[in-house]
């Protein structure tokens, strides 16, 4: 019951008393980030950068707790390749959406191919990126038109697209 404001302060007050239980080491990404849950485990996570060091090693500890087991989308804004080289090390068997493009990585700075070789992945948001790989397993993606989509595309990188979000802001370079 989404509407239920009584319901929601009490899964609040909840997670808040069993902090350690439910997310381990992982607690201390909550401050900057948010965290989704289904049928008791995580579903969605949204990580920032928080103020707190350790940030990677908070993300690799959640990712390897039970209640991350079943993840099926992830958001990770500003956290650069260690990041993603996580995620790919974990490869979270329900894993289905990775967004990546709310951080200020530019070309370069991420290399996400073994992140689109993930099996289950089907949806991914990425700013430019090093990407020399075909993702089949791809319905959608967003991305700047700069950069590595449009080659990419033309090249087959992703031959059962469905959805293609570009934002064309940025400046064309083919």
């Amino acid at each position: 019951e989404p509407t239920n404001v009584r319901l929601r302060s009490a899964a609040v007050d909840f997670l808040g008393s069993h902090l350690e239980l439910l997310l381990g080491p992982g607690k201390s990404l909550l401050v900057g980030g948010w965290i989704g849950w289904r049928a008791g485990f995580i579903d969605e996570l949204r990580i920032q950068p928080s103020h707190k060091r350790g940030t990677i090693d908070a993300f690799k500890a959640l990712l390897a707790h039970p209640s991350c087991r079943l993840v099926r989308a992830v958001g990770l804004g500003g956290l650069g390749q260690a990041a993603i080289d996580a995620l790919v090390a974990a490869a979270p068997p329900l894993l289905d959406t990775v967004v990546v493009v709310d951080s200020d990585m530019h070309v370069g700075d991420s290399d996400v191919d073994a992140l689109l070789a993930l099996p289950t992945l089907r949806r991914v948001g990425l700013r430019p990126s090093n990407v020399t790989r075909s993702a089949p397993q791809l319905v959608e993606v967003a991305s700047t038109i700069a950069g590595w989509v449009p080659n990419w595309l033309i090249k087959g990188g992703a031959p059962n697209l469905e959805r293609l979000t570009l934002d064309c802001t940025a400046e064309v370079r083919f």
